[in-house]
C-alpha cells in the first residue's frame, strides 16, 4: 500500500542562482566520481559508466546556461525530446542508460528551479 502525501507538503521552490550553482556543481562532482569508478571496472558496471558519462556534458552545459542567466524553461523541451527517445530505444541496453542519465539531470534541474 503506498501513502498519499498532500501536494503542499513539497511545495515547490525556486533556488536562488547561487544555490542553484552549489547544487548543480556537487551533483556533477558526483556524478563524476561514480563514472570514474564505474570505468575502471568491466561487465555491468560498464553501463553504469555509460549512465553517468551521459550525464557530465549535460551538467557542464547547464552550469554554463545558470552563469549565464539563461532561461531554463526550455530545458523542458530537451527533456520531452530526450523521454520520447528513451520509448524508441528501451531495447539497447547502452542506449537506455545513455538517454536515463541525461532524463535524470533534465527532470532534477527542472524540478529544483519550479519549471517542471
Amino acid at each position: 500500500m503506498y501513502a498519499f502525501i498532500a501536494e503542499e507538503a513539497y511545495a515547490q521552490q525556486t533556488a536562488s542562482t547561487k544555490q542553484l550553482l552549489v547544487f548543480l556543481r556537487k551533483r556533477r562532482d558526483g556524478a563524476s566520481r561514480i563514472h570514474t569508478q564505474a570505468d575502471r571496472k568491466s561487465g555491468p558496471a560498464r553501463l553504469t559508466a555509460k549512465h553517468f558519462s551521459a550525464k557530465l556534458p549535460l551538467y557542464d552545459r547547464i552550469i554554463k546556461m545558470v552563469e549565464k542567466d539563461e532561461d531554463l524553461k526550455k530545458l523542458k523541451k530537451e527533456y520531452i525530446s530526450v523521454l520520447n527517445q528513451l520509448r524508441k530505444n528501451v531495447r539497447q541496453p547502452k542506449k537506455f542508460q545513455e538517454l536515463t542519465g541525461k532524463l535524470e539531470v533534465l527532470g532534477e534541474i527542472l524540478i529544483e528551479t519550479g519549471n517542471m
